[in-house]
């Protein structure tokens, strides 16, 4: 079951796209720590939990609202090539890549196994799921049932809530997703559950008050509002296009506009200038690239190591500029072309000294050479 499917059953069912229970769900967080590369927990060291809590794995509702697991909990077999995993949360193969360090298609898959000795089918999957066929989740619409009647929804603050709004403008281009109105000024965040204490932005859309108000009423039903958000995470976002006509005039000199208006067309094209001059790294493409995705590649395996939200990205260019001798006016793309391989390699063996470079081992590919670069 890929992304496609899954969001296609979470609309079949009226459900929202992905698992409600993501962030307090015990099964989904010993997931994440059985296919971690974290250390076991030693005795008095506390639990995994609290490992997962340091590393930022785990947030403080998670602690207040812990579903616990039911049933068998998760089971995995690693080894340097052979990965086998049984009764895992289905959310964490098919979406988190950071989390996943075997190669494959993302699949909604419980129970798989995975052996880079296989000459093909490397991933072979015994079972698929959706969040909805979750022991979890049957005991949290269990639980919710029988508080429904006593409970009333309380409306909480959108943490966070201009970066939110900003990021569903931006999903919608900046128009309702349900009609032509642009006046983003006045739009409204809608919880589509109708639970709005869920702010989770799978939950969340932007629309206009008039739209807003059709599906409080009924007039837009709630099918139609989860199958709309599933199309805009699985479509990509256009550009906005201008507003009002676009005219042509790249081959027109003068042009008489109305009775007595005159306007003169500047066809004079404006050059772009090459922010790096000839001679540098950053003036070749395709070197420039490369360096840009080493040193993502270095901060992607340093974030590993230090836990998300610890890492500082502009560190390890302050540090290659300081290697390389670098002015503090001028960026490490400014090295002459000479330096070129010196840099790749400072690089690399930095990429190679990591933690997870090192847990990985000599057999894993930590990034691509310059010539496989070239060619994707």
């Amino acid at each position: 079951m890929n992304k496609t499917q899954y969001f296609e059953k979470s609309a079949n069912l009226k459900l929202p796209p992905r698992c409600p229970l993501l962030n307090t769900c015990q099964r989904c967080a010993y997931t994440i720590y059985l296919f971690s590369f974290y250390k076991e927990v030693s005795p008095g060291l506390g639990t995994w939990e609290d490992l997962l809590r340091n590393h930022g794995q785990l947030s403080e509702k998670y602690f207040t609202k812990k579903i616990e697991i039911q049933g068998e909990s998760p089971g995995i077999i690693k080894g340097p090539h052979y990965w086998s995993f049984d009764r895992a949360c289905p959310e964490i193969n098919l979406f988190e890549d950071s989390i996943i360090h075997f190669p494959n298609e993302r699949l909604a898959c419980t129970s798989a196994s995975w052996d880079n000795e296989r000459t093909k089918d490397k991933l072979y999957t015994s079972e698929y799921q959706h969040y909805s066929e979750c022991a979890e989740f049957s005991y949290y619409l269990h639980n919710k049932k029988q508080t429904k009647m006593t409970n009333t929804k309380t409306r909480t603050k959108i943490p966070k809530e201009a970066k939110v709004r900003a990021e569903l403008q931006k999903e919608i281009n900046s128009s309702c997703p349900f009609c032509p109105n642009d006046d983003v000024g006045h739009f409204e965040i809608h919880h589509i559950d109708e639970n709005p204490s869920n702010h989770e932005m799978t939950n969340l859309i932007l629309l206009c008050r008039n739209c807003h108000s059709k599906i409080t009423k009924g007039d837009i039903l709630q099918a139609d509002v989860f199958k709309k958000k599933i199309y805009l995470l699985t479509n990509p976002k256009s550009e906005p296009q201008p507003k009002g006509k676009t005219i042509n005039l790249s081959n027109i000199n003068n042009a008489v506009v109305g009775d007595k208006n005159n306007i003169t067309i500047n066809n004079n094209k404006k050059t772009v200038k090459q922010k790096y001059p000839p001679g540098c790294i950053g003036y070749d493409t395709n070197k420039a690239n490369y360096i840009g995705h080493l040193i993502k590649r270095y901060n992607e395996y340093k974030e590993y190591e230090l836990g998300k939200g610890n890492m500082k990205f502009y560190i390890f260019a302050g540090l290659l500029k300081k290697h390389f001798n670098v002015s503090p006016t001028r960026t490490i793309y400014n090295l002459p072309d000479e330096k070129f391989e010196e840099l790749y390699l400072y690089i690399q063996s930095r990429i190679d000294g990591t933690k997870l470079a090192k847990i990985s081992g000599k057999g894993h590919k930590n990034y691509s050479s310059f010539e496989e670069f070239q060619q994707k």
